[in-house]
């Protein structure tokens, strides 16, 4: 059973006398005392690269090997070896994008999307203008907020599709893009395709071999673990790539996109991260079983969050003012997660989210890195929208207390607009 109260008790910052209400979850997530304690120890226990023959050594290279097998569980890739580590997702992307753009051809294109993260669209912008190709842009409907994938089959009936880079959900909106049938089309047109799943993984299941990708990136600090960036590589689709190395550093899997030193420590609280999290429900089943673990608690984080959105949106109908820039309707909730873009008419977001944070509540505003998505709607680029978003150790408590907040910072005026107090 997911017990929510539980849960909290394993994070110090949410357990301290007067703690924040962290709804910025989607700009990252808080870390757990064992992740902290295995970085600690691992620290503690002698450090040094890899290569040697005295215990420090390999106990670095166990634990490499420990996290790719880990992480490999997380999203179930066939073998660890198809798991690398990088500083970030940013990072990992200029370096693939670099090596990827080497296969294409000037009758090219390739296809980004409106509501991608701009981490996924401007190292494939950069590149395609080296190489002089054409970018198609998939575009959202502002009604349904999803992509419209109908434009997608029309581009890749041309033919000359190389690689489609697209989100599995939206950081600034929420909406899960339908990437069934987009991995069916790159399929049937036999174009490259390349997921970025920074803002999904924190909240569903994700099974690469479902997927069928032939790449997917996240972001460990967005599922409470330290900052590394992951990429997963299909080992077929690798074998054909070329990768940007130093002259003496090997270019296969799982080390062809890694550059340097990799950051141990942060490794080891992404192992502890992933072991945390699969003992959300059971914690037995965590030490025998990882892949069934993390099924069965990515479950019942996925039952918890339906429970957060649903409750948001049902606080909402009695709040007019507020718009939601995304899917709103409680039978689509499947379509979403637990991460809402707002604003209130006549409203500063920036303003707002000063007043909340005065009452320890957390939240962004700004374009996150999404600027087509603000242009699109037509609002201030400069102000963006009020990110508020949820992650599994939120609860309804801190939701309703949000909702207090509002009402107390904010005022109407006669002529139905609204004014921070």
């Amino acid at each position: 059973m997911f017990d929510v109260d539980k849960v909290r008790q394993g994070f110090p910052a949410l357990i301290k006398p007067n703690p924040a209400i962290y709804f910025d979850g989607p700009g990252g997530t808080q870390v757990s005392f064992a992740v902290m304690r295995a970085m600690t120890e691992f620290m503690a226990d002698g450090v040094a690269n890899l290569g040697g023959f005295y215990q420090s050594s390999i106990s670095a290279q166990q634990q490499m090997d420990r996290t790719r097998g880990a992480m490999a569980a997380l999203i179930n890739a066939k073998d660890s070896k198809e798991i690398s580590f990088g500083q970030n997702m940013t990072t990992i992307t200029w370096a693939l994008s670099h090596a990827i753009a080497n296969t294409w051809s000037p009758k090219d294109n390739i296809v980004i999307s409106e509501l991608d993260h701009e981490a996924n669209i401007s190292p494939w912008l950069i590149k395609a203008r080296e190489k002089g190709i054409n970018v198609e842009i998939l575009s959202f409907d502002q009604d349904s907020y999803t992509l419209d994938l109908d434009r997608l089959e029309a581009i890749l009936k041309n033919g000359r599709t190389k690689l489609i880079a697209i989100t599995l959900a939206s950081n600034i909106c929420g909406s899960i893009t339908d990437i069934t049938r987009v991995c069916a089309l790159a399929k049937q047109y036999q174009v490259k395709l390349f997921v970025d799943a920074v803002h999904f993984i924190a909240h569903q299941k994700v099974d690469v071999q479902v997927i069928d990708c032939d790449w997917l990136v996240c972001s460990g600090y967005k599922f409470s673990a330290p900052h590394i960036g992951v990429l997963y590589s299909k080992s077929q689709t690798m074998a054909s790539i070329k990768p940007y190395k130093i002259a003496p550093a090997p270019d296969t899997l799982p080390y062809a996109l890694e550059t340097g030193t990799q950051n141990f420590e942060a490794l080891t609280g992404l192992e502890a991260a992933i072991y945390h999290k699969a003992a959300l429900v059971n914690e037995q089943m965590a030490k025998t079983d990882l892949k069934a673990a993390l099924k069965l608690s990515m479950s019942a984080i996925e039952t918890h969050e339906l429970m957060l959105k649903s409750y948001f949106l049902k606080k909402l109908e009695a709040c007019p003012h507020i718009t939601v820039h995304g899917i709103a309707s409680q039978d689509k909730l499947s379509k979403r997660t637990p991460t809402f873009a707002i604003t209130i008419a006549g409203v500063s977001n920036r303003e707002l989210a000063q007043a909340l944070a005065r009452h320890n509540i957390c939240v962004g505003f700004g374009h996150f890195y999404v600027p087509r998505f603000i242009e699109k709607l037509g609002l201030d680029p400069n102000d963006g929208v009020l990110r508020i978003g949820f992650a599994y150790y939120n609860t309804l408590a801190e939701i309703d207390y949000l909702f207090d907040v509002l009402a107390e910072v904010t005022q109407f005026k006669s002529n139905d607009a609204v004014a921070l107090r």
